[in-house]
C-alpha cells in the first residue's frame, strides 16, 4: 500500500552506517546538511508525517497521487513548515493531552498490577514500521508481533539477568512486606490504630504506601531461572504425544525464536546473541520499557516542531523523487507502492536469483532490503 512508502520515502536510515564497530538496533537517522541527527520515532512525529505526506499527495477522490504534487517539491517543504508551526502553537496543549492520555490508558494497570508498569515492554513505533512487510495489514502485524513475538522477546531477554536489580527488588519487597505485615496487624488489634500519625501521615497511608512498593518489587524479582525445557519431537507446543527432546536455554536460541516472528535482525547480530552490546541494543531500540515510551513520546512532543521546520523539509526532494519512481496506478485501486505488486524484473534482488532489469529505478535493496523471490 501506498502508506508502507511513507516510511520508505522519508530517505532515513534505518540502521547504523556499515563502517558501524558495534551492531546496533535500527535508529531513526536524518542527514540535515553535514550531520547525522538520531531520535526516536514518536506517534506524534508518526501523525504529522502522515498528515504532511499522505493526506497531501492523496486525491480523496480517485485516491491517486496528484500531478502538481509530484512537479513541485516546495509543496511539500510548505507543508512540514505549516505542521512545525502548528505544532510549537499546540505544544503545551499536546503535552497535557499526552499525558492525560497515558494516565486515562494505564490506569487500570497501574491500579490492578503496580509493579507491571516498571518491568513491561512494547515494540518500538520504528521497529513496527521496519517489521512490517509488505502488503501486511495491521492486524496481522499485531498478531505477529503482540502475541508470540512479544513472549519470544521476553524470552530472549531473560537470559541476561540483572542480578545487582534483583537483590534490590528483593530487599525492597522483604522490608515493604514486613511493614504492611505489621500494619495488618495492628489494624486486626484495634482499628483505632490506624489513625496514629507517623512522619505527617497517617498509618493507612504507610499501609498503601509499602503494598505498592511490595506489588512493584515483586514484578521486578523473577522465579528461579530455568535451565531449559522440553519441546515436541515436531518442534511444537503439545507434549502430549511423540518424543520430547530438551532444550537448553541460551541466548541464540531465544534470539532465533525471536527471528521467527520479527523475520529481520541486523546483519551484525547474527552469532553473537550472546553479546551484551546486542542484548542492550535490542531492550533500548527495538523492545523499550513502557514507561521509557511514554517519556519519549513526552519529549517528542517538544523535538517534533524542530524536526518538521528545520530536517523535513530538506528532504522533501527525495521524498517526492521516490514516489515519483516507486509508485503504480492500479485500476479499482487508485495509487500504490510499486513494490507491493512483487514486479521482480523491476524490483528483483540479484542476490535472490531474481532478475532485475538494466535501466530500471534505483536499486530497492537500499530503500528496502529487496523484494525476495
Amino acid at each position: 500500500s501506498l502508506s508502507l512508502s511513507l516510511s520508505l520515502s522519508l530517505s532515513l536510515s534505518l540502521s547504523p552506517p556499515s563502517s558501524s564497530p558495534t551492531p546496533a538496533a535500527p535508529t531513526l537517522t536524518v542527514k540535515w546538511w553535514s550531520t547525522e541527527i538520531r531520535f526516536p520515532l514518536t506517534l506524534t512525529l508518526e501523525w504529522s508525517l502522515r498528515w504532511c505526506v499522505l493526506d497531501t499527495f492523496i486525491d480523496d477522490s480517485t485516491f491517486r497521487i496528484r500531478t502538481e504534487m509530484l512537479e513541485n517539491p516546495e509543496i511539500l517543504k510548505r507543508r512540514f513548515r505549516l505542521a512545525g508551526a502548528l505544532h510549537l502553537a499546540l505544544s503545551p496543549l499536546l503535552l497535557i493531552y499526552t499525558f492525560i492520555y497515558g494516565f486515562i490508558k494505564h490506569a487500570e494497570r497501574i491500579y490492578r498490577s503496580p509493579g507491571q508498569m516498571l518491568s513491561s515492554r512494547q515494540w518500538s513505533c520504528l521497529t513496527r514500521w521496519q517489521l512490517r512487510e509488505i502488503n501486511e495489514l495491521d492486524h496481522f502485524l499485531d498478531m505477529r508481533l503482540q502475541g508470540p513475538g512479544h513472549r519470544a522477546a521476553l524470552e530472549y531477554l531473560s537470559q541476561f539477568p540483572n542480578y545487582a536489580l534483583i537483590a534490590l527488588a528483593r530487599f525492597a519487597a522483604f522490608v515493604s512486606g514486613s511493614v504492611v505485615a505489621i500494619l495488618l496487624l495492628a489494624a486486626a488489634i484495634d482499628e483505632a490504630l490506624m489513625e496514629r500519625q507517623l512522619l505527617g501521615r497517617n498509618l493507612f497511608w504507610w499501609l498503601a504506601a509499602s503494598s505498592l512498593i511490595l506489588a512493584a518489587s515483586r514484578s521486578l524479582s523473577p522465579g528461579p531461572p530455568l535451565n531449559g525445557h522440553y519441546i515436541a519431537e515436531d518442534g511444537g507446543n503439545d507434549l502430549r504425544n511423540g518424543e520430547l527432546h530438551y532444550v537448553d536455554n541460551s541466548p541464540e536460541r531465544a534470539l532465533r525464536e525471536v527471528l521467527r516472528f520479527t523475520r529481520w535482525i541486523p546483519k551484525k547480530w547474527i552469532s553473537r546473541a550472546n553479546d551484551p552490546v546486542v542484548m542492550n541494543g535490542f531492550k533500548d531500540s527495538m523492545f523499550p520499557l513502557e514507561a521509557v515510551a511514554m517519556i519519549q513520546e513526552a519529549v517528542g512532543v517538544a523535538i517534533t516542531p524542530l524536526i518538521l521546520f528545520f530536517v523535513m523539509p530538506s528532504q522533501a526532494d527525495s521524498i517526492v523523487a521516490f514516489l515519483k519512481d516507486f509508485s503504480a496506478s492500479v485500476e479499482g485501486v487508485g495509487s500504490i507502492c510499486s513494490l507491493s505488486l512483487f514486479d521482480l524484473d523491476q524490483h528483483g534482488n540479484p542476490k535472490y536469483s531474481c532478475h532485475r532489469e538494466v535501466g530500471g529505478p534505483m536499486a530497492m535493496k537500499e530503500a528496502a532490503g529487496g523484494v525476495k523471490g
